[in-house]
């Protein structure tokens, strides 16, 4: 991840719907098939993360005061006020640990308590639902810059710690695993305040390339604990899971606006003991797949009458909430996020071959059947979907265009000598994207023997391309030499010389044709001495004679 911590935090203020909460005496919609949409993306662009995070955290305390109240908890600490009070502390402490001191923070309980009120200070699902989201943003979006090998580092590592601009903001510890087809999230926060113990652990598991139906899955787990400092067994928790299923179609792209294509579904638990290890359990469930229903298996009775939809109305401002920030980790919002991950190029394996196999120094006019067959990465599964391949340089391809995959095509090299071509092709399908690229020439192929130095250096070497790096090596020193053309580039050189070491380089020009040429390399050189290290500037020369072609 590339990213300063700064602009991951604003990222993260920027991911959250801002709709408001249902109005607790109406009744709530079972059926939630609304995708976040781009004026969803625009509000939040424009008013940050802020007043979603108030708005959970109403629902947030007030699930953590009735579970003081149920457990013992408020009777512990010496009655609501001080209960109250103690939350309050609780919630300031978690916030500073994720932003910091914000001087004085305000205190407010009111005589009837019902989350309001409480307008500093996050706990439960605001706090731990931001640095994971952070974290994760992060991990989504650096999947574009990820080469191969570093995605393979990254998987053989196994959990990472995140530390530095890749850890989240504030406290806690994070870490972070790749797969070949996801990505997860662990953030833990722990503070204590006011005769209270404070633990927050999130999850967030996202799939960064589809299944072979096209299917994307994403995976949100919180939990939130609280226990009377000293006292084990007086305190319990509220725990959050949202799942989120998205498909893409045949062009990598999510579909939208039907309910097969889009399903979200979110569990919020309230469990813990009345009055510690010896009381009652305390189990309560809202699944908001079966209508927001509040199952309270232990009969505890935690809510009053009309207050059950109270806390669906909270409840499906918590999910709204995660909903838009998933959706923004897999649209991109637009590119300002980065690329959907499975557009990385990480999903799809595009495979493309030749007939014939050598593209360099062809004939003029040579004709290639090209095949261009895109396989998933993970199962090694044909993808389907379809190849756009675009032609840039002389000759013709034939078909243009999109067409499906797999994909055949005839390519005819230019007419003339010294000419270059090059295809690129994209694969989409609705296990991902695919890229990959083919290059052509009628390019006389020019092979030299090349030798000679400056000062006790000699070297010696072939160069099969000039377009192409190449070494020179002898006197104990090597010398690698990097084009930016035919005519020229840079270079480098290190070794040993009469026991002292020697290294340098900068820059060499070329003049050569089919007679030969010669090589001029310029530079600054330094050696090793038990005076100490020496340096000055120098030039090398080299000269070229014709030899066969390489291969």
């Amino acid at each position: 991840m590339n990213r300063s911590v700064a602009l991951l935090v604003s990222s993260a203020l920027m991911l959250a719907a801002c709709s408001p909460s249902p109005d607790p005496a109406e009744p709530v919609e079972a059926k939630q098939s609304n995708i976040p949409t781009h004026v969803d993306m625009d509000k939040l662009l424009a008013e940050g993360m802020e007043p979603s995070l108030r708005e959970i955290a109403r629902l947030d305390y007030w699930l953590h005061y009735k579970l003081m109240k149920a457990t013992g908890i408020e009777k512990e600490l010496g009655g609501e006020t001080q209960a109250l009070a103690a939350l309050q502390a609780l919630g300031d402490a978690y916030e500073k640990q994720l932003r910091g001191p914000q001087g004085e923070i305000p205190r407010m309980v009111p005589a009837s308590f019902t989350g309001e009120g409480m307008d500093s200070g996050l706990t439960g699902t605001a706090l731990a639902l931001t640095p994971a989201m952070i974290a994760s943003l992060g991990a989504t979006s650096a999947m574009s810059n990820l080469s191969a090998a570093d995605l393979e580092k990254a998987i053989a590592a196994g959990p990472m710690p995140l530390a530095g601009k890749d850890a989240p903001p504030g406290g806690g510890t994070a870490t972070q695993q790749y797969t070949s087809t996801d990505v997860t999230t662990v953030v833990e926060m722990d503070v204590e305040a006011a005769g209270l113990k404070g633990k927050t652990r999130s999850k967030v598991r996202i799939d960064t390339c589809p299944d072979a139906s096209g299917t994307i899955t994403a995976d949100i787990s919180i939990d939130s604990s609280m226990q009377v400092a000293g006292k084990s067994g007086t305190g319990g928790g509220v725990s959050t899971h949202m799942r989120l299923v998205r498909h893409l179609d045949d062009n990598a792209e999510l579909m939208a606006g039907e309910d097969k294509d889009y399903r979200r579904s979110t569990d919020i638990r309230v469990g813990g003991r009345e009055g510690g290890d010896g009381g009652r359990m305390i189990d309560l469930t809202l699944d908001s797949a079966t209508g927001g229903d509040i199952n309270d298996t232990s009969g505890i009775g935690l809510f009053e009458s009309g207050e059950a939809a109270q806390v669906v109305g909270y409840a499906r401002q918590v999910e709204t909430t995660m909903a838009t920030i998933v959706e923004a980790m897999l649209t991109g919002v637009d590119g300002v996020l980065g690329k959907p991950p499975w557009e990385s190029g990480h999903c799809v394996d595009l495979q493309v071959t030749s007939s014939p196999g050598k593209r360099k120094g062809v004939a003029p006019g040579t004709t290639f059947t090209v095949e261009a067959k895109p396989r998933a990465k993970s199962d090694g599964a044909p993808t389907g979907g379809s190849v756009t391949a675009t032609l840039s340089g002389g000759a013709s391809l034939d078909p243009g265009g999109k067409v499906r995959a797999d994909a055949t095509y005839t390519y005819k090299a230019p007419d003339e000598k010294d000419k270059s071509a090059s295809i690129a092709f994209e694969a989409r399908s609705r296990r991902g994207v695919g890229r990959a690229s083919a290059e052509f020439d009628t390019k006389t192929q020019r092979a030299y023997r090349v030798s000679g130095g400056g000062g006790q250096f000699h070297g010696s070497g072939t160069i099969c391309d000039l377009e192409k790096p190449f070494t020179i090596s002898g006197s104990g020193v090597t010398v690698q030499f990097t084009p930016s053309s035919a005519q020229g580039g840079s270079y480098t050189y290190s070794g040993n010389m009469s026991g002292f070491a020697v290294w340098g380089g900068t820059s060499y020009t070329v003049s050569a044709d089919e007679n030969g040429g010669s090589m001029t390399g310029t530079g600054n050189g330094c050696v090793r001495t038990p005076m100490g290290t020496r340096c000055r500037g120098g030039t090398e020369k080299y000269t070229l004679v014709p030899t066969e072609p390489c291969g």
